[in-house]
């Protein structure tokens, strides 16, 4: 077996920075841990320090000495002579922070090593390996391999936010997020911000998928990488949808063998070269989509996350009651969307109870059904066709298009709330801007 990599002399090097300037600790907590320490000894004279740092004690040779001998832990250090020695090679702490980085790398891959080690066995038994796969996918996000400190300074948060408000100054037409290629919306929502968990809501029927595939054709279009989890649809059947919204022809027609093959060529030539990933996994687990989407964003650059629908997900613990799965799950993507900073775009299904009402339209008490989507999102927008509930005219009498469909933003909290008129073309299940200019019903913003 490989022996695991350390370097004691580096690490003594690390704790004798700390012991010439007891100001240094903060500059490596949260990077620096116990584990870090491959050698007994400096493990234990690291923890003394850590002990000193949180009770607000002073850190030198004296109170670390101390400290080592209130834990009994005096000869299992080394002895005094091995703990006065530390600063013997330190002149200076300039190289404190990328000291640590190595130790900190070091620790990575023995944690790498065991994980593997661990699993080369359980992959040798008769375990099934995708309870393996699913341990293994939780191991390593336990051990936070893959995802940095996001400790900032606020003064120079701060700068970069003022800049940013500056830029819309000059334009207020800039959007400060991802746009999702859908002017109204845009408008309204001024762009989904990284981080940001975004649920888009309706019965069937509504053109859920339609939405999320025009949104990320739109998105990929403007170089914005997008993954998409397709839980209902293969990744073939959602890739015959592109080629019905990019060749506008109906997708019976593309699945019935008629259109030119001039035609086809044409939309494979248009969607070829879009950065779009599909994983149509069914009943993925939350811990496998995160492993998964921690990936994409390292391969790929992805920047969005759509997924297509939630309740067809797995929680990642076994629950009697499905409401509290759910918002486990809705509490996961948010973390998800916070810690990779990409944007998580989840289709959710309405109940039925939309159906006994006489007035169709969504409400957020509709989402309620469904454990803490509504606390969890960022933004919530509802899907509503009124054709589709044979709704003609508005109750003044106006007449209401057929291909009309309507965005609620029912949530949003950044900015403001109301009704966007989108258009919805069934034929090629293609959601796009409406033509005409309606006024936005404004609410109180959330």
């Amino acid at each position: 077996m490989t022996a695991h990599p350390y370097d004691h002399e580096l690490e003594k090097i690390v704790l004798g920075e700390i012991l010439y300037d007891n100001t240094s600790m903060p500059r490596v907590v949260g990077v620096l841990t116990e584990d870090c320490f491959h050698d007994h000894a400096n493990r234990l004279i690291f923890k003394a320090m850590t002990t000193l740092f949180a009770s607000g004690t002073p850190i030198d040779m004296l109170t670390v000495v101390q400290q080592l001998k209130r834990d009994d832990n005096m000869l299992l250090a080394g002895g005094v002579l091995y703990v006065s020695g530390m600063t013997d090679r330190v002149g200076t702490t300039t190289n404190l922070e990328y000291h640590v980085a190595i130790l900190s790398d070091y620790r990575m891959k023995r944690n790498g090593m065991d994980i593997c080690s661990q699993y080369t066995e359980l992959f040798s038994g008769d375990t099934d390996p995708k309870e393996i796969y699913s341990m293994l996918s939780s191991d390593i996000l336990r051990l936070g391999l893959a995802l940095p400190s996001r400790v900032v300074v606020f003064s120079k948060l701060v700068v970069g936010v003022g800049d940013k408000i500056k830029e819309v100054i000059d334009d207020p037409k800039t959007l400060v997020g991802v746009p999702t290629g859908m002017r109204a919306v845009d408008n309204l929502s001024r762009g989904y911000k990284p981080g940001d968990l975004i649920i888009i809501a309706g019965r069937p029927g509504m053109g859920k998928t339609a939405w999320m595939l025009s949104m990320a054709l739109n998105q990929a279009r403007m170089n914005i990488p997008v993954h998409v989890f397709s839980l209902e649809m293969t990744a073939e059947q959602l890739t015959k949808r592109a080629i019905a919204q990019s060749s506008q022809m109906s997708y019976y027609r593309i699945d019935s063998g008629k259109m030119t093959k001039t035609d086809v060529d044409k939309a494979v030539a248009d969607l070829s070269v879009l950065n779009i990933t599909i994983d149509d996994t069914a009943g993925i687990s939350l811990s496998d989509m995160r492993a998964k989407v921690m990936n994409s964003v390292m391969t790929h650059g992805t920047k969005v996350v759509a997924i297509d629908y939630l309740q067809l997900m797995s929680g990642d613990r076994v629950r009697g009651n499905r409401e509290v799965e759910i918002g486990d799950i809705s509490r996961g993507l948010k973390r998800l969307a916070k810690d990779t900073g990409v944007v998580v775009v989840v289709l959710a299904q309405l109940s039925r109870k939309v159906e006994e009402r006489a007035d169709k339209r969504p409400i957020l008490a509709d989402l309620r059904e469904s454990g803490s989507l509504e606390q969890d999102a960022d933004m919530v927008m509802f899907l509503f066709r009124p054709s589709y509930y044979k709704i003609k005219t508005e109750s003044d009498g106006m007449p209401i298009p057929d291909d009309l469909g309507i965005g609620i933003m029912a949530k949003n909290r950044n900015g403001k709330t109301g009704d966007i008129p989108l258009r919805f073309i069934e034929e090629t299940m293609t959601y796009s801007d409406f033509d005409i200019e309606q006024d936005l019903t404004e609410t109180t913003p959330f």
